[in-house]
């Protein structure tokens, strides 16, 4: 019973670890994707993606007013349910993103945050200017590949769930090295 507790404490930090350099990999490349990565524009979401081994990590940062279509507090109930609604949708990973059928990839584990997500718990937090706030969304997923060796793309769904999105820059890590790539709603294959 220990060593089961031992080995799931192990895959844990296992996966923060890799979190960890993959973060600090893309902070590291001097790319111009990287220093747009710091700009908010609406229209235009981030997307981090490291392979290694059977493990892939993705990190996808997106502006609120991207994903439901605002950035404030919400003032309606129509206004919630769209957070609500479009954070179950960026939960789905492997509806976002479908990597060959033959890799055999399973989503390991999905999470979500953004500040209007957490609007009704600090409401009062959020008084001293609402609509200066530049609200975004980070989901971070991990997925487990049988057969890594066929993982050759992804097939991203993000702008079919989220069509005020024009643009993902995507900064990859892979066992070819680092690149840069761009996605679309017209170009929405991610390569490896």
């Amino acid at each position: 019973m220990v060593s089961g507790r031992f080995n799931l404490r192990e895959a844990k930090l296992s996966a923060v670890a890799r979190l960890v350099v993959l973060s600090i990999a893309f902070a590291g490349m001097g790319s111009t994707a990287n220093a747009e990565s710091k700009a908010h524009q609406h229209g235009a979401g981030h997307l981090n993606i490291a392979i290694d081994g059977q493990h892939v990590e993705i990190e996808l940062i997106a502006p609120g007013a991207d994903i439901v279509g605002f950035e404030h507090e919400p003032k309606t109930e129509g206004e919630k349910q769209s957070i609500s609604e479009s954070a179950t949708k960026l939960r789905n990973g492997e509806a976002l993103f479908r990597f060959p059928n033959d890799a055999q990839c399973r989503l390991t584990e999905s999470e979500v945050d953004s500040s209007l997500l957490e609007q009704e718990d600090h409401k009062e937090d959020h008084k001293h200017g609402s609509e200066k706030t530049h609200a975004e969304f980070h989901a971070h997923y991990q997925f487990q590949c049988t057969n890594p060796e066929i993982l050759t793309h992804a097939d991203v769904g993000y702008f079919n769930y989220f069509p005020s999105a024009q643009l993902l820059t995507v900064q990859k890590i892979t066992a070819s090295g680092q690149s840069v790539q761009r996605l679309t709603p017209k170009a929405t294959r991610l390569t490896f």
